[in-house]
């Protein structure tokens, strides 16, 4: 390699460094804010000056405050696997337990306050759906695939409905019950969950 090539190769792994290192502030500066102010006292302004960044290279990244945020709240939680257990039942438990992880990286009070401001905001509501449920419909609709593809399952109910099989219990659970989610919790929706999948007619 010649010394010109290594000096743009080491130039190209600063800048990425840096970028990283941009989102991270931003992101983190953004879940601070939002954890002190919610979203309606969240200034995309406060959030430059807190991360020590420009406004240009925040807008580069997020262009709207509903999807700076959706993608700071999302930075909290893993992203949906494509792990193939071989069976619908290992399927379920893995997924299960990488929502139930993701519920348990949450930050008391974000979660709930942005559930309300959703509702009233179409674009957070878009952009907190793209960010969370999108990714976990596209898994669950690999799990059901394969499931029927090996023969364990012949037909299924539309995403949606058998998503909200999937997590409405743990989300029930966590948020209004203030229950943890145990494994022997975990163990029995997955029991449920797959009955309720076999039994679809």
């Amino acid at each position: 390699m010649t010394s010109a090539a290594a000096e743009d190769k080491t130039m190209i792994k600063v800048g990425r460094r840096r970028s990283a290192e941009a989102d991270l502030a931003i992101l983190d500066a953004t879940l601070d804010l939002l954890g002190a102010h919610g979203f309606g006292g969240l200034t995309v302004a406060a959030v430059i000056d807190r991360a020590g960044v420009s406004s240009a290279t925040l807008y580069r990244r997020w262009p709207t405050k509903e999807r700076l945020v959706a993608a700071a709240v999302s930075s909290l939680h893993e992203e949906p696997s494509a792990t193939d257990t071989g069976s619908l039942a290992g399927d379920i438990a893995m997924l299960l337990q990488e929502v139930a992880r993701s519920i348990g990286g949450r930050r008391e009070g974000i979660a709930e306050g942005l559930a309300q401001e959703s509702r009233r905001n179409p674009e957070l509501r878009e952009a907190m759906r793209e960010k969370f449920l999108a990714p976990r419909l596209e898994q669950l609709q690999g799990i059901l695939r394969r499931a029927k593809a090996r023969g364990e399952l012949t037909r299924t109910p539309d995403l949606e409905t058998a998503l909200s099989w999937v997590i409405g219990p743990l989300y029930h659970r966590s948020f209004y019950l203030d229950e943890p989610l145990t494994p022997a919790f975990l163990r029995t929706t997955a029991a449920h969950v797959l009955a309720g999948l076999r039994g679809v007619g």
